[in-house]
């Protein structure tokens, strides 16, 4: 199909193998619904009923009132709201940022086999970042964290709206997406001390990507081994009740 290299897609495989093997048993009955969903024209059928959440819409809109604005000199409140910062800690200076693949601004080598060295790069990667198929390097979350701690100083609080690890997901792991929490946790508190810093889980939190099991699914597909780094690093901004839900 050439959707994408072969490192990409054993990645990927890799990681959803059991996910995927889970909701192939729990949701298709037999042969036929497989081919129903993999082959366009083929005589099986898949009942799609049982397999979608519908979720109830209520029907129509509110009407749209224009929003009243506070009056002057009435207290307000600056937040400063961080998202998708999706670091990652493989980017290289000076690397190929056009390289055609998924993602690039990353080096040659084993862990990324597609990524062929070149003799000459056509477009390198710059220091704080380029555009393209790149994601941040480290650097750059580090001196924006520096330069918000002196430029804005009277921040009331934080929100951080996920999505810290790169789109390399047919690398991710979950020792390696809970040392980017604690190293990302560590590196506000350092910069931002004293202020209340609240975050939230993004699709690329989940290992395999986009995977947040349900509460009825067994454990081993449950988030738990995230949730609880994520409350040890955040257990400073949280009420203790919030810690054991």
């Amino acid at each position: 199909m050439n959707v994408a290299d072969h490192f990409v897609c054993k990645g990927l495989v890799s990681d959803f193998n059991e996910t995927f093997k889970y909701v192939v048993k729990e949701v298709l009955k037999d042969p036929s619904e497989a081919c129903g969903i993999v082959i366009k024209g083929c005589n099986g059928s898949f009942p799609i009923d049982t397999a979608t959440w519908f979720l109830p819409i209520p029907a129509g809109k509110p009407p749209h009132t224009d929003p009243i604005l506070p009056e002057k000199g009435k207290p307000i409140l600056k937040v400063l709201h961080l998202s998708d910062l999706h670091i990652d800690n493989e980017y290289i200076i000076g690397a190929e940022a056009k390289c055609g693949e998924m993602m690039c601004c990353r080096p040659a080598g084993d862990d990324n086999a597609g990524f062929k060295a070149k003799a000459t790069i056509d477009v390198p990667a710059g220091k704080w970042g380029t555009y393209g198929n790149c994601d941040s390097p480290y650097r750059l979350v580090e001196d924006l964290m520096k330069h918000i701690s002196v430029t804005h100083k009277d921040l009331d609080y934080v929100v951080v709206s996920g999505d810290l690890e790169s789109h390399a997901d047919w690398g991710y792991t979950r020792e390696g997406h809970q040392e980017k929490v604690r190293n990302v946790t560590r590196l506000m508190k350092k910069y931002l001390p004293g202020i209340n810093i609240y975050f939230a889980q993004g699709n690329h939190e989940s290992v395999p990507l986009d995977a947040f099991a349900p509460s009825w699914t067994p454990q081993e597909y449950h988030m738990d081994w995230m949730y609880g780094t994520e409350a040890d690093e955040w257990s400073d901004w949280l009420p203790e009740d919030s810690l054991t839900t």
